[in-house]
């Protein structure tokens, strides 16, 4: 294990202009993560605009309260989460309010050796989802599909661009998320993120991508073969907790578990594509290498020896 990806709220941070203290507080979040330094670890930062679910803590309230900032409000989040009241990320109002915050993070942890990657989230959590896509192109007066080519792909362009202008001195991983079963999206956010010589990566590895490849979700399979060997991230993090068994069944299963199956095939096949970098959940690290985990005896040896084998890659 290299080091620790930990989600980064913008609010956590960005307490607003004239805020007690400065606008930018960094002591909290810097002592939370210091342990992971401590143990020799690098720690990747997995920054949130918004939050995912349906109340938005992750999104500082002085933006919030912004009467400028164009909202919508739609079903589409996990389990059909309904979202009241939800930004629209590529307005001014919004945008131009997080790339401050873009700027301040990468400011903020230049030069320091301990931070392995940011991942900007440009929507919902550490991603790229076109959550309220529908109300947002008819907002627009645009079919999705038009709204997708001129205004979301535009958007996240300009703010892989944006992020190339600030000279990052760490790695950057851009999101990519699929969006009604079209490649479209992911293989446009990919090649965004290589023009600027950024690294991509894919959040929803799961058993079927090894049934139907070469079409795994988001692409990724296709996309990694074609970007293989710029020297950048090709990260991959299974959709939920892997499930040992294969067979597991709700309501036992954590959200996605089934879905993503069991990980040591998942791991020795992302390395054959390619993939350099995983996001591992805990409760499969603690499966490999846990001995008081309840997975332990059973699991551990095929567990910590897939996850040995892709690190010696």
């Amino acid at each position: 294990v290299d080091g620790v990806s930990t989600a980064l709220n913008w609010s956590a941070v960005d307490r607003g202009p004239g805020a007690i203290g400065g606008q930018y507080q960094w002591r909290a979040f810097d002592s939370g993560i210091q342990r992971f330094i401590d143990a020799g670890k690098k720690v990747n930062l997995l920054v949130q605009p918004i939050s995912y679910g349906s109340t938005n803590v992750a999104t500082p309230s002085y933006v919030m309260n912004d009467p400028s900032v164009v909202k919508v409000s739609c079903r589409g989040g996990p389990g059909g989460v309904a979202y009241t009241d939800f930004p629209v990320v590529y307005e001014k109002a919004f945008k131009n309010a997080y790339k401050v915050f873009i700027a301040q993070v990468i400011q903020h942890y230049a030069n320091n050796h301990h931070i392995g990657y940011i991942r900007f989230g440009l929507s919902v959590g550490n991603e790229i989802f076109a959550q309220c896509a529908r109300e947002e192109a008819a907002l627009a007066g645009l079919t999705v599909p038009q709204w997708r080519d001129q205004m979301w792909f535009h958007y996240d362009k300009e703010m892989m661009d944006y992020e190339k202008s600030l000279n990052p001195t760490m790695e950057i991983e851009s999101p990519m998320t699929p969006w009604g079963g079209e490649a479209i999206w992911t293989d446009t956010e990919a090649a965004n993120a290589v023009a600027d010589g950024f690294g991509f990566g894919c959040q929803g590895l799961q058993a079927s991508d090894l049934a139907r490849y070469p079409t795994c979700t988001a692409d990724w399979c296709n996309l990694f073969n074609k970007y293989a060997g710029r020297g950048a991230i090709l990260e991959l993090s299974t959709l939920g907790p892997s499930d040992p068994t294969g067979t597991c069944e709700s309501p036992s299963c954590a959200p996605g578990q089934r879905a993503t199956g069991p990980l040591p095939q998942l791991i020795a096949f992302a390395v054959e594509h390619h993939a350099n970098t995983f996001e591992i959940y805990p409760h499969d690290l603690l499966t490999a290498f846990d001995p008081k985990h309840p997975r332990y005896a059973e699991y551990h040896k095929i567990y910590a020896a897939a996850i040995a084998a892709a690190h010696g890659q």
